[in-house]
């Protein structure tokens, strides 16, 4: 990101720890002035059903709404707070929750 002319990045993502990288670029996306947004898929691209274009074409949206930072994107919603969310394998959701992480060696296994 530093080395790029560009301000605008679109990155696909593994979704169990999409969270951790997201938070990882934030401090550095916003010190150089960029927009990054994550997305990922519940069910894979090589699967007959999945999320995977739409989370893509909602990104590119997002991408041009949201301001400088990181943000993810799953399902339809933008998470703007990377500490904040949680995947819900049961359900098959990404959702915010109200316990902070505090740091990736306290976060608890998703």
């Amino acid at each position: 990101m530093e080395e790029c002319d560009e301000d605008y990045f679109i990155v696909t993502h593994g979704t169990d720890t999409m969270w951790r990288t997201a938070h990882h670029c934030e401090e550095t996306a916003k010190s150089l002035n960029k927009t990054v947004v994550f997305c990922g898929a519940m069910m894979p691209t090589s699967f007959s059903k999945t999320d995977a274009k739409f989370n893509v074409g909602f990104a590119t949206a997002v991408l041009q709404c949201k301001g400088v930072g990181c943000h993810v994107v799953m399902g339809g919603l933008v998470f703007s707070r990377p500490l904040r969310i949680y995947k819900d394998l049961e359900r098959c959701v990404y959702y915010e929750g109200e316990q902070v992480r505090r740091s990736c060696a306290q976060v608890r296994s998703i």
